[in-house]
């Protein structure tokens, strides 16, 4: 096991705690925790690695063309610190990226993300999809009605996402379980 391997798991119980304490805040009277997850930290391995050896390349293409400018023309070289200046910004904000949790409840979806939360009603979800990633992981696309009056088809719905959660089938099945729970309830 290596260092990052490390990290991840500590992470993912940091994420698992931090879900059911912010859970105890938000829920309200008698609605029910159905289901909590987060994102995996094997499902953006491959994208993060890529990313990595990328801005590296990247990086170091830059670093190499300041040097040569450098001993060339030594002033010339301070332009070159801006776009290395760049990078590593973008590169450690890529790196220190948390990833989500996710709860189910009897009457909505919540998105925890960082310090914030996102809630949706159940009975404002259009429909639900699933889409299949690497090691049983999958990403949940939800299509919430957000303006049913507008005139313009694209402002119709609105996307949330369940990202990189392992066996997405349950989840599916489980939301998908209680948007129809919701909806006979609002109905009747």
């Amino acid at each position: 096991m290596n260092s990052s391997d490390f990290n991840d798991e500590k992470y993912d119980v940091e994420i698992e705690s931090t879900i059911a304490d912010r859970l105890k805040l938000i829920i309200t009277g008698n609605e029910r925790v159905l289901w909590t997850g987060k994102t995996e930290s094997y499902a953006k391995n491959d994208r993060k690695t890529i990313f990595i050896v990328v801005m590296l390349v990247f990086m170091g293409a830059v670093l190499f063309h300041m040097v040569k400018t450098l001993l060339s023309v030594p002033l010339l070289a301070l332009i070159d610190i801006i776009p290395l200046f760049i990078l590593l910004v973008i590169f450690k904000a890529f790196l220190s990226q948390k990833r989500c949790g996710y709860a189910i409840t009897d009457r909505r979806l919540i998105i925890f993300h960082d310090n914030t939360e996102n809630s949706v009603a159940l009975i404002r979800i259009h429909d639900v999809q699933v889409e299949y990633g690497n090691q049983n992981t999958g990403t949940i696309i939800i299509r919430r009605v957000d303006n049913p009056y507008s005139r313009r088809a694209a402002e119709h719905f609105d996307n949330f996402f369940i990202q990189g959660v392992a066996d997405p089938d349950e989840v599916y099945r489980k939301l998908s379980e209680a948007i129809d729970l919701a909806r006979k309830t609002n109905a009747g």
